[in-house]
């Protein structure tokens, strides 16, 4: 179930019971972390991913420092994780479903074929923008998100890469005689 079909369902993180992770036997060897200590535990963590999309209804990288959070603790412990060797032959990328169960007894279930990226459920222009305005906005000024964005999407008619280096290695010193060149 992705996040934006979680965040449709309206399931409030209270009202969990538990949580099913069918997968394939690569999410046991590499994401089998159910509890973990620290933000890079936590980005080898299914048990941690998948509260972050119930609690926050979104996992990007501010997910991972709340490793330590209650909230999060506490949801670690309702997910359950279960092997399906059969699951290899069908899905390379080891989650097969996801089920929620809440308290009242009702079943959310979604299954997945494909992962955001992946041919045929690719990003949209507006997508990639968007994450990248979420990440690189925490280093950069807005003239600059919006001049390395400028840049980056013509990079095969840019000439000369200086103005773009500048700013990723000097975040927060843009100056106006810094321009894109094309």
């Amino acid at each position: 179930m992705s996040e934006r079909r979680l965040s449709e369902k309206n399931i409030a993180p209270e009202d969990v019971a538990e949580v099913i992770v069918e997968g394939n036997p690569l999410v046991k060897v590499i994401l089998n972390r159910p509890d973990p200590k620290d933000c890079e535990e936590a980005r080898f963590s299914i048990y941690h991913g998948v509260s972050a999309a119930i609690i926050d209804r979104d996992v990007n990288h501010r997910s991972f420092l709340k490793a330590q959070d209650p909230r999060f603790v506490e949801m670690r412990h309702k997910v359950k994780v279960r092997i399906d060797a059969d699951v290899n032959a069908k899905f390379k990328a080891g989650v097969d479903s996801v089920t929620i169960r809440l308290k009242d007894g009702t079943q959310h279930r979604g299954e997945f074929t494909t992962y955001k990226g992946e041919k045929g459920f690719r990003f949209t222009r507006e997508e990639v923008t968007g994450k990248y305005r979420e990440y690189a906005g925490e280093l950069l000024t807005a003239d600059e998100l919006d001049k390395v964005k400028e840049v980056v999407l013509e990079l095969e008619k840019c000439s000369d890469l200086s103005s773009l280096l500048h700013i990723l290695t000097f975040p927060g010193k843009l100056s106006k005689s810094t321009t894109a060149v094309r």
